[in-house]
């Protein structure tokens, strides 16, 4: 026989391989929606109800309505610059 041959021949046996490998992994991923007679299923626990340690309170409210804010005086003007003093004669 011829090396082409045996080659050939090696080719085919590593994807019958590969084929006989991923159908046999496919069926053991397989998901079923049918329900084995053998498992049991456990019921879901409860859920558990919240409830809320502190009350709520709310306030009667005043009479009045709040006093508006008081306008911020407006900004003084810098004051003009002194003229410098003449110099003194010793």
């Amino acid at each position: 026989m011829s090396s082409v041959l045996w080659i050939s021949v090696a080719i085919a046996v590593v994807l019958l391989l590969a084929l006989a490998v991923g159908l046999l992994l496919a069926r053991r991923r397989r998901i079923s929606i049918v329900e084995k007679p053998d498992q049991q299923v456990e019921a879901p626990p409860a859920p558990r109800r919240y409830q809320a340690g502190g009350s709520i309170s709310f306030s009667s409210g005043g009479g009045d309505p709040p006093a508006p804010p008081q306008a911020a005086a407006p900004p003084q003007a810098p004051a003009p610059p002194q003229a410098p003093a003449p110099p003194q004669a010793p």
